[in-house]
């Protein structure tokens, strides 16, 4: 069963500091999550996947 999660990614277009949502999307992509939605320029993403490969990814860049 697939859920939906949301990752808050604070600071992400402060100052110098600008990420591109085209490319953000895809890194979210790349990691094996599914249906990544942008909100607005704020650098947060809503995306479904099953909660399994959420807790792998969230394991992995906890490294």
């Amino acid at each position: 069963m697939s859920e939906q999660f949301v990752a808050f990614l604070r600071g992400a277009n402060l100052g110098k500091r600008n990420i591109k949502i085209n490319k953000l999307r895809a890194v979210f992509t790349d990691l094996g999550l599914h249906r990544v939605l942008s909100v607005i320029v704020s650098g947060n993403v809503l995306t479904t996947r099953n909660w399994n490969t959420v807790q792998k990814i969230v394991k992995k860049a906890s490294k």
